[in-house]
């Protein structure tokens, strides 16, 4: 798990088992109220987190409400954490997709991904 809780760009990364005993990672961006932290066994039924409200919008001067979620297929790029960032120790490739070819490398497409592999159980 990779944990950055500075702001606008808070972010939580989760590794994941498939049935197939496959890794997969999820990307939760653009969050606050973070309620784990690296170590934590996450579960389908405890809240990691949740949409900043307005006053921490407004606070960062951020107009954008929305949340990033992405389904790696490929580790995240490992990161050295800093001072700011100390429970960050990975990163996404998000800003290094350039083509349909790149994103079919790293991510999965999130809603065909929920509906094939985790919404059956």
């Amino acid at each position: 798990m990779s944990v950055r809780d500075d702001g606008p760009f808070a972010q939580i990364i989760i590794e994941h088992s498939l049935p197939t005993g496959d890794p997969v990672w999820t990307v939760y961006e653009h969050i606050a109220g973070i309620t784990v932290t690296v170590g934590d066994m996450v579960s389908p039924h405890r809240p990691v987190a949740r949409f900043m409200n307005r006053e921490e919008l407004d606070r960062y001067e951020w107009q954008f409400d929305h949340v990033h979620f992405e389904v790696l297929k490929v580790r995240p790029r490992a990161l050295r954490p800093i001072a700011k960032t100390p429970l960050r120790f990975f990163g996404t490739y998000s800003l290094e997709c350039y083509t349909t070819s790149d994103l079919e490398h790293y991510y999965y497409d999130p809603i065909a991904f929920l509906e094939t592999r985790w919404l059956e159980r």
